[in-house]
């Protein structure tokens, strides 16, 4: 017997993803196409217009800011260059919730760095995916911060 393991969208708990570079579509695609995820609940940022289409293609919505995204999402993934990500977190630190989650995937960020920025009750968790993500397999390393 089958067995029914469908969620429904509103059950669904809405991801964001600031920044929406090659690794935060490939992660967007995996969840639409493989884990399950309705495009729906999927909201982003990016700076440059040729990354915003590839997301509304998707069917994730846009939005203006990543204060917005972050305000709109409880899975936040921080997908910008390791140059941006102090200034992200610092941006979104007023709009997070205790149900809000902030992952990681810029190299080099350590842990501590997004508590120290985000405060110590934080929920934070550092990935670090691989470049066969882009095609749909991929293995990561995964750092889970003690909130979670």
């Amino acid at each position: 017997r089958e067995l029914d393991l469908s969620v429904k969208t509103e059950e669904m708990v809405p991801i964001g993803f600031l920044g929406a570079g090659q690794m935060a579509e490939a992660l967007a695609v995996g969840f639409i196409n493989r884990g399950g995820v309705s495009k729906e609940i999927i909201h982003f940022c990016d700076p440059a217009p040729a990354r915003v289409k590839v997301f509304a293609d998707l069917g994730a919505h846009h939005c203006e800011n990543n204060t917005a995204v972050a305000s709109r999402s409880r899975l936040v993934f921080v997908a910008v260059k390791p140059q941006y990500v102090a200034g992200v977190l610092q941006e979104i630190r007023p709009v997070l919730t205790p149900e809000h989650i902030v992952i990681s995937i810029a190299a080099g960020i350590t842990l501590q760095m997004m508590m120290t920025i985000l405060g110590g009750d934080a929920k934070v968790i550092r990935v670090m995916p691989n470049t066969p993500c882009l095609v749909g397999e991929t293995a990561g390393a995964m750092c889970i911060g003690g909130k979670v």
